[in-house]
């Protein structure tokens, strides 16, 4: 060994060994260690007695850096200038652990010993390495990120990854890098953005903001950006996170439509609650529904019991001429059947290209409207009416329109079904009540009139014959009061049975019922939609002629088509009706009809079948003007072909 492995007394640079918290040590010419410092004793893991003079440098070292520092020990020896004056060598302690050390090496003048002093980078290295593997996955991350991601710097795209790119709708990134960034803002949103974009470039960052973007097509999106101040190559910059909003501004604009809908929906059902009758219900559906949902006009038709016709019952907005001509529609014809039968919507809409057909087009022109929508109201699958509504400001209704429109058919048909109930349970107890009062009357007339009978015969001697023809009279009047109740109750007990009828075959049957009566008529070949009441009706418009016209009275039946409607028309040349009774005569739940008017159950009952076949009846002068010359009752019944009999 060369010399003693301590520094003599004095010597300057045992100072520096021992102050350094660098490691050093010292070699000789054969790269023995004759002297450690602390520091490298503590990173070797051993103690000075096991380093100082025993041991030579090789075997601290890496086998893969031994080599190079033998060779690096020779040339200090011979040419200390010939090596780099720091670089990196691998160390290993007593545990097999590597450490990375940055080492100088210099020549102690005037002997051949090597002093190496050395600064442990391992951490250092280990952060270096690190660095380079977190942007490698940082990159990695952000290629591979489902997030659109861009950079941009100097307001120009200077990135975009994989995701961006396709939120763009481009080819590739280059066709965006280089690009202005608010080029592909939209107009509307560019001065925010402006703003954000220069607090982001003084390193402030900004919160998710809902923006709007051009993609490469021109196509505008909805997205939520945030602003993430970086570098990019040395330059401010700003990393934008992209989210596509899209789907949820579209789902959010759809909640906010559910939820007017049932605002709506709620609001029309509580005011139709509300409501005391079955008409004020109906018109606060339809006036609430035109008014809520910006709507022009609008109409309800109710399904009558016949199930074949609906009666229009309130209206909005309709021309007065419509509602007279489609008071009473049949339910079985074009467009009505797929409301009424199929309990489908039905759309007439007018768009440019896509006109509708001929019926419908005249439906649309008729109430001066471009688009109608036809409504089942529907209540455990049973159609009980329909709800039209038309729009004149525009040629079609939005699917969100059709879809409230829809809802509202099905949530107030249940409350229409109970109004319609509760009026038909109102008027069955007051047709009970005008019934039981005409039975009364008449019972208690034709009891007066026996009695009046019986004094006469007893106090002045009326002859047999005379007295007999009275009390036959009397009985007479009330076996049709009886015949008419049972009609009444028949025709309320027994099922609708509609089919196509022979009008020729029913009025001859009436007819020949009247042989004394001068009944005149003609034969016309039409078939009709009725039942075997139809007869009924016809024996009761002559007998009501017979009645107030007197045995010598004319009757004449004419029949004629009008609008596939048959109108039927029975004149007489009777004393007439004035006018204030003509409307009054066909019911008997008036107390002034009742009062006004002496014929009886005869002409309620004409009344309730032509409604229950889907027609209509009222009374008119025979000269018109001149009440005096006798009366035409008229009414319709809807005309069938003889191939559906």
């Amino acid at each position: 060994m060369e010399g003693n492995r301590t520094f003599t007394p004095g010597d300057t640079y045992q100072e520096i060994f021992e102050s350094t918290e660098n490691i050093a040590f010292i070699l000789d010419k054969n790269a023995t260690i004759l002297f450690a410092n602390s520091t490298f004793s503590q990173m070797m893991e051993c103690s000075l007695d096991e380093i100082e003079g025993v041991s030579t440098i090789t075997q601290f070292i890496h086998p893969g850096d031994r080599n190079l520092v033998m060779r690096n020990n020779v040339l200090t020896q011979k040419d200390p200038g010939a090596i780099p004056r720091a670089h990196e060598v691998r160390f290993i302690d007593k545990k097999g652990n590597t450490h990375n050390v940055l080492v100088t090496a210099a020549l102690i003048p005037g002997t051949k010993r090597t002093i190496v002093s050395g600064r442990d980078i391992t951490l250092h290295r280990e952060i270096g390495d690190a660095l380079i593997r977190s942007e490698a996955q940082y990159r990695r991350f952000v290629e591979n990120h489902p997030d659109p991601l861009l950079i941009h710097a100097d307001w120009v795209i200077a990135y975009l990854n994989p995701a961006a790119a396709t939120l763009f709708g481009t080819t590739g990134p280059e066709e965006l890098i280089g690009r202005p960034i608010l080029d592909c803002i939209a107009p509307e949103c560019r001065e925010i953005v402006r703003g954000q974009i220069r607090e982001g470039y003084r390193g402030v960052k900004g919160s998710a903001s809902e923006q709007r973007l051009i993609c490469c097509d021109g196509k505008i999106i909805d997205v939520e950006m945030t602003n993430v101040p970086s570098e990019f190559d040395g330059v401010p910059a700003i990393q934008v996170i992209i989210r596509e909003i899209t789907f949820r501004k579209k789902t959010e604009a759809q909640i906010r439509t559910w939820n007017n809908q049932m605002r709506v929906i709620n609001k029309i059902i509580q005011l139709a609650n509300s409501s005391l009758n079955l008409d004020e219900m109906l018109e606060i559906i339809l006036d609430n529904t035109i008014e809520l949902l910006d709507f022009d006009a609008g109409s309800v038709y109710l399904k009558n019991r016949n199930g074949n016709t609906a009666d229009l019952v309130v209206t909005n907005g309709l021309p007065e001429m419509f509602c007279r001509e489609e008071k009473s529609v049949n339910i079985r014809d074009w467009p009505y059947n797929l409301v009424f039968f199929a309990g489908q919507p039905r759309y007439i809409e007018n768009r440019p290209g896509l006109s509708p057909g001929l019926i419908e087009s005249r439906m649309l022109e008729d109430i001066d409207a471009y688009a109608l929508a036809g409504i089942p109201l529907i209540t455990e699958s049973v159609v009980v009416g329909a709800l039209y509504i038309a729009r004149r400001s525009g040629d079609h209704f939005t699917e969100d329109e059709k879809a409230t429109l829809e809802s509202i058919g099905k949530e107030i048909g249940g409350t229409i079904l109970r109004g319609m109930l509760q009026d038909s349970l109102e008027r069955a107890y007051e047709e009970t009540s005008s019934y039981l009062n005409i039975i009364e009357k008449s019972i208690r007339k034709s009891n007066d009139a026996l009695l009046a009978y019986v004094r006469a015969a007893r106090d002045i001697g009326c002859p047999t014959e005379s007295l007999t023809e009275m009390i036959a009279q009397s009985l007479r009047q009330s076996s049709e009061l009886i015949n008419n109740i049972a009609t009444i109750r028949r025709i309320n007990e027994l099922p609708e049975d509609i089919g196509v009828i022979s009008l020729d075959d029913r009025i001859e049957g009436a007819v020949a019922a009247f042989p004394d009566v001068r009944i005149t008529w003609e034969k016309n070949g039409l078939f009709v939609y009725a039942d075997e009441f139809l007869f009924e009706l016809l024996s009761n418009l002559i007998t009501n002629s017979i009645q107030f016209g007197g045995p010598d009275v004319d009757i004449c039946i004419r029949t004629e088509m009008q609008d596939e409607m048959v109108w039927v028309s029975v004149e007489d040349t009777g004393p007439g009706i004035p006018d204030a009774d003509k409307r009054r005569i066909f019911t008997c739940f008036d107390p002034l009809a009742r009062s006004s008017s002496k014929r009886g159950l005869g002409l309620h009952i004409s009344q309730m079948l032509v409604l229950r076949y889907g027609g209509n009846i009222w009374a008119e002068d025979r000269v018109s003007g001149d009440p005096s010359h006798g009366v035409v009752i008229r009414f319709t019944l809807p005309v069938a072909t003889e191939e559906s009999e």
